[in-house]
């Protein structure tokens, strides 16, 4: 078993290495710890790099916790929420042009559908609305 030493800055705080902090959230790869890091929505703290290494403070990684933490708990209330209705979501118009039960379709046919009221959402949310079922859309 091999001993990891802990490395303490100037200001007293901890300073972990890329393996530590790997390992602190579940052993993931060294890929998604680089996209967080990356990754400017998530605000991952940034790692001090000494001799070429990485190394990130203790504090601002609990920190990071706490932040994720009331984030899950947003989510979590949302998900929690009734369904939105058809409209709300865009099927009801994917739906017509389709013009099929969605048990019907395969599931290619499936994720087009998906796709499809993705962007009449968004197209509803940009103030736009269709006037001849799907296939013309104009701004409100």
């Amino acid at each position: 078993m091999q001993s990891i030493m802990s490395t303490v800055s100037g200001d007293g705080d901890q300073l972990l290495t890329a393996r530590q902090v790997r390992a602190r959230y579940g052993d993931i790869c060294e890929m998604t710890l680089f996209r967080w890091v990356h990754d400017g929505r998530l605000g991952f703290p940034r790692p001090r790099y000494i001799n070429q290494r990485r190394y990130w403070r203790l504090s601002e990684l609990v920190a990071w916790e706490q932040t994720r933490g009331a984030h899950r708990a947003d989510r979590e209330q949302k998900d929690n929420a009734p369904p939105a209705a058809p409209e709300e979501k865009g099927f009801d118009l994917v739906d017509r042009i389709y013009g099929v039960l969605p048990r019907d379709l395969s599931d290619e046919q499936i994720a087009e559908r998906h796709r499809l009221a993705q962007a009449v959402k968004l197209l509803r949310e940009c103030g736009y609305e269709s006037l001849d079922g799907g296939r013309t859309w104009v701004r409100r």
